[in-house]
């Protein structure tokens, strides 16, 4: 006969988790409204910025494709850096590459300073949705 072991889920509390404290939870809330807040100003700037630096719409499918891009590459580096030297530090070297990527979109005077704003958007934006994903759907301690 073979025997099989349970072990019931361990819950964390915010001592031993600094993770499941309210401000941790305040944090990554807030992070999120910022992430939301700057994703849709950038999307609705868009058709300004098009007017603005007179590029078609195939333009604008290159800048957003290049910003996902960057986005699905960040992810993966992001939750990994995360579990290396902190979600804390990620978040915050994150956040002013967020706010760049925003002025140097804003104020882009051609296509391509326009188009590495979206990378350094995307790259920065998804940073820190990694970790947030890789701690979500891990499984065990």
């Amino acid at each position: 006969m073979t025997s099989t072991t349970s072990s019931a889920p361990t819950t964390s509390t915010p001592a031993s988790n600094p993770l499941a404290s309210r401000r941790a939870a305040g944090a990554v809330t807030t992070m999120f409204a910022v992430n939301g807040l700057l994703m849709g100003g950038n999307g609705g700037a868009l058709p300004s910025l098009r007017e603005k630096l007179a590029i078609d719409d195939t333009s604008i499918a290159v800048m957003l494709f290049c910003a996902g891009l960057a986005g699905i590459i960040s992810m993966q580096v992001g939750g990994r850096l995360a579990d290396a030297v902190g979600a804390r530090k990620v978040t915050l070297t994150a956040l002013p590459l967020l706010v760049a990527a925003a002025v140097i979109i804003a104020l882009a005077p051609t296509f391509t300073v326009a188009l590495i704003g979206m990378i350094v958007l995307g790259l920065a934006m998804y940073t820190y949705a990694g970790w947030t994903y890789r701690k979500a759907t891990r499984v065990g301690p």
